[in-house]
């Protein structure tokens, strides 16, 4: 009978614990994921100011003063000598040699920069990035954990539905920009109850804030091949400057992006105010891997 209450007492134990860690019943203890102890750490940044078409700075010209003072100047003397006679027909041939050289300069000129701006176009591609529950191509995931007496426990969810696209400008990587919008309403995870909680008012709170936007300010290359993606991340109602690495390459005619990271969900004022929270690990191991369509 005694040993039958204390089996009691620890149920009742297990389950108030695994209700105030966000009905987290599914975590596995003994086999947790173990991704965020490799992931990079997001860097929180300054938030970004995006500016897509910033305009180039006019050349300079010279002042009106000494453009005038200039145009004014008096030439200074020189000897004058007697220029030799010019008869009618070789002024008749300067005139129009003169007007042949005009006519060739305006048909040349168009031509020529047209030919450039064609080439400016040319050189910047837009992807379309889609994903849902029939696509396979895409996704974003993640891992959450937790800690219960010296164990760390995990569960593991994803996006299902996400929208965006990458910009790449070839050989002016800090020109190309990832734009991307989360439906955070499609959240899923291993359990159900936790999938519920994570909707719910205390984390993502999808009924008023049902979507999370990503958009990059500055995309820089690194020495190992991969780019440090600097932008602006918003869920929850609240803009953070995050920074990250990650692949960005051609693969065929499609764009590929792939990366991962661990990310502090307290910035966006994400879980309990209470003291259920200090279960949750504040650090989330997100991964994305993404394969977007020409536009």
């Amino acid at each position: 009978m005694k040993s039958l209450k204390v089996a009691v007492v620890f149920f009742i134990i297990g389950a108030v614990c695994g209700t105030l860690g966000g009905g987290y019943m599914g975590y596995k203890i003994g086999s947790a994921d173990n991704s965020i102890d490799r992931a990079p750490v997001a860097t929180v940044v300054p938030v970004q100011e995006i500016n897509r078409n910033k305009p180039k700075p006019a050349p300079q010209t010279q002042p009106a003063a000494t453009a005038a003072t200039e145009e004014n100047a008096v030439a200074p003397v020189e000897a004058v000598t007697e220029a030799p006679a010019v008869t009618a027909q070789e002024t008749v041939a300067a005139e129009n040699q003169a007007t042949e050289a005009v006519v060739e300069t305006a048909d040349e000129t168009p031509a020529a920069a047209t030919a450039e701006e064609t080439d400016a176009s040319a050189s910047t591609e837009t992807f379309t990035i889609h994903a849902d529950e029939d696509s396979d191509n895409s996704v974003i995931e993640w891992v959450g954990y937790k800690s219960l007496i010296n164990q760390r426990l995990s569960m593991k969810g994803g996006f299902m539905h996400f929208d965006g696209e990458i910009t790449v400008v070839d050989n002016a990587p800090d020109e190309s920009y990832v734009e991307l919008t989360i439906d955070l309403e499609q959240i899923f995870s291993e359990n159900v109850i936790l999938t519920k909680v994570l909707k719910g008012e205390f984390f993502f709170d999808v009924a008023h804030y049902p979507t999370a936007h990503f958009i990059s300010s500055n995309v820089e290359p690194m020495d190992d091949g991969k780019f440090m993606v600097t932008g602006n991340l918003t869920m929850h109602d609240t803009t953070v400057g995050v920074q990250f690495p990650a692949v960005i390459e051609r693969r065929g005619d499609k764009a590929y992006a792939a990366g991962e990271f661990a990310i502090d969900r307290t910035h966006w004022n994400i879980g309990y105010e209470k003291f259920e929270d200090f279960l949750i690990l504040n650090e989330v191991f997100v991964s994305f891997e993404i394969l977007a369509d020409p536009a």
